[in-house]
Parts: structure tokens; sequence; C-alpha cells
């Protein structure tokens, strides 16, 4: 049998259709020539279908030959692995450039509602740099004031609770506090990067940077870092 011969055979030998008498030298052929062994295993026909290809002993086996889902599959890996090193580039930078420095905390300076005392002595180990256990205390506060609120805030992003901290943001800037409003706005933009939601933190930073405000320049400095990504 001649290799064109083979080729106009394989859809016919692959669906049990080939002529009588064809069979065996439609065999004898692919185990003789390699070309034609790989036309078989590579052809169309094969997806999806589990073929009984003969050895040169006339043993049988089975196999299912999917070379495109194996080429697709590994694109897919290879593609994926690309985007979780990006993403994971890109969350590594947005934390960098969400680094900040603990806002000060002025114990006479209580801007509105009362505040429990709780509040002081959490405020106290959060200026000795004990983040955590100033975080459980003022957790127990509540939320009550917006110096709460916005001092918790802080504390949530000093442990890593993005979404207490995003609560206690949206708060304040949804009260229209002006106490607060401003801070609240430039941490809540520090708290998207921190989440990753980079068109979200431009947004509240390009907001402050238009504002007359004393958070405008770092909104502006933090907006050029971004941009640079």
């Amino acid at each position: 049998m001649k290799c064109k011969e083979f080729e106009s055979l394989i859809d016919s030998y692959l669906d049990g259709t080939i002529p009588e008498g064809k069979s065996e030298l439609f065999e004898e052929h692919y185990f003789c020539c390699d070309n034609c062994f790989a036309s078989l295993k590579i052809s169309d026909n094969l997806y999806n279908k589990k073929v009984h290809i003969v050895t040169g002993k006339k043993r049988s086996f089975s196999f299912v030959f999917k070379p495109s889902l194996v080429l697709a599959s590994m694109i897919l890996i290879v593609f994926s692995s690309l985007f979780y090193v990006d993403l994971s580039n890109r969350s590594e930078h947005l934390f960098k450039v969400s680094d900040f420095s603990p806002p000060f905390y002025i114990r006479g300076e209580n801007r509105g509602e009362p505040t429990p005392p709780l509040f002081f002595e959490a405020m106290e180990i959060y200026q000795n740099g004990d983040y955590g256990k100033a975080y459980d205390l003022i957790r127990a506060t509540g939320k009550g004031n917006s110096q709460i609120c916005f001092f918790r805030g802080v504390l949530a992003l000093l442990n890593s609770d993005s979404r207490d901290a995003l609560d206690c943001f949206n708060i304040i800037i949804n009260k229209m506090d002006p106490s607060y409003y401003d801070e609240a706005l430039y941490f809540r933009g520090i708290t998207y990067l921190r989440m990753n939601r980079k068109h979200e933190a431009l947004r509240e930073f390009k907001m402050l940077e238009k504002m007359y405000s004393p958070f405008s320049q770092k909104a502006s400095d933090i907006i050029k870092k971004i941009s640079e990504l």
C-alpha cells in the first residue's frame, strides 16, 4: 500500500468502514511507515475516539490520543502561570505604594461625639506600637464616633484586615463628617490598593488631589507611583 492510499483510508479505518481486505494492508503499512503512523495518531478523527492500533507483534492496545487537548492544556497552564505571576507582582507593587506611617493621635483632640475610656486605653497601646493589642481593644468599643472609626480603620490596615478598614472609612465618608473626611478618603484609597483594586484607588486619590486638603499632595504622589506600574 502506498502512503497516498493510506492517507485516503484513515477516516474509514477510524470509523470502522474501511473496505474488506484493506484493513490488514492498512495496518501492515503503518507498522512499516513511521510517517503514516504519525499521521494516523495526529488525525483530527482521533479526537474523543478510542482507537485500536496494532503493533508489530499483532497485539492490540487501546488509547485515546488528543494532541490538541494536550496542547491547549499546556498553553492554559503557561498563560495561567504568567497571569498569576503578573498578578502577584502587581499586588506586591500596589502594596508597596500603599505603605504608610501610622497617623499621630492627640488625646486632647476630641472631634465631636463622646469617646469611651476603652478607646483611650487602646490609643495608648497604639502609640507604643503594639498594633495587634490596640486593634483588639478598639474593636471592643464598636465603631462609635468618627475618631474611633478612623483609628479603628487605621489599625485594621496595620493588622491586614482590609474589609474592616473599608467599612470604617465608608462610615465616615457616608456621614460626610468633615472632622475626618479627608483622612478617610486618603486611607480608603490606601485600603483599595491593599485589596488590589487599583481603579477604585485611583478614583479616590484623583478626587482628593483636586480638593483643598493637606492630603492633596500625598494623593498626587501616589497617583504618579501607580501610573508607573
